[in-house]
């Protein structure tokens, strides 16, 4: 069709508006998948509408071959360096979602069901419809956004927590299960094709892995491996692409169990690892595939190969013959260039399918292919403080956009530490070179004292000399010299003293001003932390230990407040006078005895079997690997609950201490819920929760631990 234009507010466009764009040329309609949507072209100044085309007017195009007209509404215009003509760029009509604003919105349920709690929050009227006939459940919480972003462009997002395939309409936003069709045409990839380029990745290829399971006895570290475990494809590739795999979490075991015992259930779970849901393709490389139509219609393979590619849509899926190693892959089209003046496909791009976000972890950040969404990732990431103005930041490189009173917990591979964004500046709280510098500090006064002392001493000499020298002059001038002396060498050394006094005192107060200053800094900048490893559960239980028959899972039907849920759930088994424990990964300690922490969990307990209860401690333990002591959050529970509660303890380190952990144990069936386990330092107030770090808080507690032999040090020099 040819491209019409329309004033600004036009929104049926049911007429020829100011008139058709017949002398437009070089027309391009580019559509990525989930991504952006956007319309070239170029207008000669000779043109009949030269003058009625600016900016915020809109142009009507059809955008590919399968969809309908589309609105695209001018964001730029720039006439070329000669004069001849102008250049046009107009985004799709739906970036004026773009421009509106969610203050807070919680998406909770299916698919439509967010889309629809989506709309409802945009806080400016809207002529859009967001739609959505996805109906895996979810939930997820977003402050500020808007409604574009909202739907695929930041983290929390529906396509993060509910995937899906947007399809942008005039007057409709819609996120579907499924908007492309299946298998619409095939390739089999040659060389010197004219028009079409692909390549082959194998870098993330396995064809054979080697399961091993890790057992801690003590302070050692031990592992299992199972039998080796081969795809059916090992034998298309020139050389095995092994790697091992860690299925310590995916299998039970339990205290007693032997070698032998654990090797079963290893090799029970990983014989069919290449057949699992989460594994499928990871045997075929990965492929991307680069056509420029119009240069391929110039093959005498056009007609019979390619031809389907004029029809092709946007997520469309092919299968494509790689010859090199004799597989067939299914790759999707990811991106879509027309000519909607020709009204023809002009170019492409075909990459390797993924399984979803949603399909693979309704709650795991997703990886989509080619770009699907391009959000940038920051080198650092900030959470929110318990007092719920600042954040805490952590990574290699200083934050953007810091705000007074935001903690960077920095860490460059050799040395970290905590920063404090002061008056512009990020300012050193505590940091690993803040041992060396009280050393030095502490060497520096002791060499005064020691100088000082070596001044008195020569001036005692230089006394005594004297006195010997008027001995000659008699008994009686020597006594009254004797006497004269003592008197003034009692002065004298007292004033020494008081001065050597004097300077320990200063010494001993500026160095526990020092500890006390870097006590209060590492205090304060960790109170905020929930030392708690994953208490968010974003990796799932990679980073929790699961012990007993039937696991603790992440429970994707029902999240808390935005955050996952880890249940247990019998169900039909029989698990009477059994015990299954989810434990978090240690915090190890040393010299903070006495020190005071907080702890908190969230519990439902929707049913328990028959004399069975549970409960939620913190376990300490001695450097011999015993506990110490016990904590319970909030008691044992054998009650059924109406809902979700929130339990707290406080916490006392005892002197022994060097680990301690989170254990959540389960006796006997039922089904019970957790979220959002705390331990720190701050005090939360009530329905308050800080997310722990996914990964690890091992540079807080490097911190700790090189302050506690700070202290000790320092105590030993004293």
């Amino acid at each position: 069709m040819t491209p019409i234009l329309y004033n600004s507010d036009e929104i049926d466009f049911t007429s020829n508006g100011l008139g058709q764009l017949t002398e437009l040329y070089s027309v391009d309609i580019q559509e990525q998948r989930n991504d952006l949507l956007t319309f070239t072209g170029l207008y000669p100044v000779t043109g009949q509408h030269y003058g009625d085309i600016s900016e915020g007017r809109i142009i009507l195009a059809k955008p590919s071959p399968l969809d309908d007209n589309h609105a695209f509404r001018i964001v730029n215009t720039q006439l070329d360096i000669a004069g001849h003509s102008l250049q046009i760029e107009a985004d799709s009509i739906t970036y004026d979602l773009t421009h509106n604003i969610v203050k807070s919105v919680t998406m909770k349920g299916t698919g439509s069901t967010a889309m629809n709690q989506l709309q409802e929050a945009i806080v400016n009227p809207s002529i859009f419809t967001l739609y959505s006939d996805i109906t895996t459940s979810s939930t997820s919480t977003l402050n500020y956004v808007n409604p574009m972003e909202a739907i695929a462009g930041t983290q929390g997002s529906f396509l993060q927590y509910w995937g899906g395939e947007m399809k942008r309409e005039n007057r409709r936003v819609a996120m579907l299960n499924r908007r492309g069709r299946d298998n619409v045409a095939t390739f089999r990839l040659g060389k010197n094709i004219s028009g079409l380029r692909y390549t082959v990745d194998t870098s993330n290829l396995v064809t054979q892995v080697i399961p091993t399971v890790n057992l801690t006895e003590g302070n050692t570290t031990r592992y299992l491996e199972g039998a080796t475990v081969s795809s059916k494809r090992v034998g298309n590739y020139p050389i095995k692409y092994t790697q091992s795999v860690d299925v310590t979490d995916k299998i039970t075991i339990n205290d007693g169990d032997t070698d032998k015992a654990i090797i079963d259930r290893i090799n029970a779970y990983a014989g069919n690892w290449f057949a699992q849901s989460e594994n499928t393709n990871k045997d075929l490389p990965d492929v991307t595939i680069e056509v420029d139509v119009l240069s391929l219609q110039d093959s005498a393979d056009y007609a019979d190969k390619f031809a389907k590619l004029e029809t092709i849509g946007l997520t469309d899926t092919v299968t494509v013959y790689v010859p090199e190693y004799g597989v067939n892959v299914t790759a999707i089209l990811n991106e879509l260039h027309y000519d909607p003046i020709g009204e023809r496909v002009t170019s492409l791009v075909v990459g390797t399918a993924k399984v979803s976000f949603a399909d693979a972890n309704q709650n795991a950040l997703s990886d989509l292919q080619n770009k699907v969404i391009q959000v940038q990732e920051q080198a650092t990431q900030a959470v929110v403080s318990a007092n719920g103005k600042n954040s805490n930041h952590s990574g290699r490189n200083a934050p953007a956009h810091p705000q007074e009173g935001d903690t960077w917990f920095w860490d460059d591979g050799a040395d970290s530490g905590i920063r404090v964004f002061t008056n512009g500046v990020w300012v050193d709280s505590v940091d690993t070179k803040t041992l060396e510098r009280i050393n030095n500090a502490v060497d520096s006064t002791i060499e005064t004292s020691y100088t000082y002392t070596d001044e008195l001493n020569d001036k005692q000499v230089e006394l005594t000399n004297e006195l010997n020298d008027k001995v000659a002059n008699g008994e009686a001038l020597l006594k009254q010299e004797i006497t004269d002396r003592e008197n003034g060498d009692s002065v004298t050394l007292q004033a020494g003293k008081d001065f050597v006094t004097s300077q320990i005192k200063d010494y001993d107060t500026g160095m526990q001003s020092q500890i006390s200053q870097v006590s209060d800094g590492i205090m304060a900048s960790v109170s905020s932390t929930n030392l708690i490893t994953d208490s968010s559960f974003v990796n799932a239980t990679a980073n929790w230990t699961l012990a007993g028959d039937v696991s603790w899972k992440i429970d994707n039907e029902i999240m808390l407040k935005g955050v996952r849920v880890a249940t247990f759930n019998n169900g039909s088994t029989d698990f009477d006078r059994k015990t299954s424990t989810l434990k978090s990964t240690p915090i190890y300690t040393m010299n903070l005895g006495g020190t005071q922490f907080y702890a908190s969990i969230d519990i439902y307990a929707q049913s328990f079997g028959t004399s069975a209860y549970m409960k939620a401690e913190i376990v300490q333990k001695n450097s011999s690997g015993t506990t110490t002591k016990t904590t319970a959050i909030g008691g044992s529970f054998d009650t059924a609950m109406s809902g979700w509660n929130t339990y707290t303890a406080d916490i006392t380190l005892g002197s022994a201490t060097t680990q301690l952990y989170l254990q959540v144990t389960q006796y006997g069936g039922g089904k019970v819920s957790v979220a959002r386990p705390y331990l720190g330092s701050t005090k939360l107030n009530a329905g308050d929760y800080i997310p722990g770090s996914s990964t690890d808080n091992t540079s807080t507690l490097k911190l700790f631990n090189k302050f506690s032999r700070l202290v000790f040090k320092l105590i030993l020099v004293l």
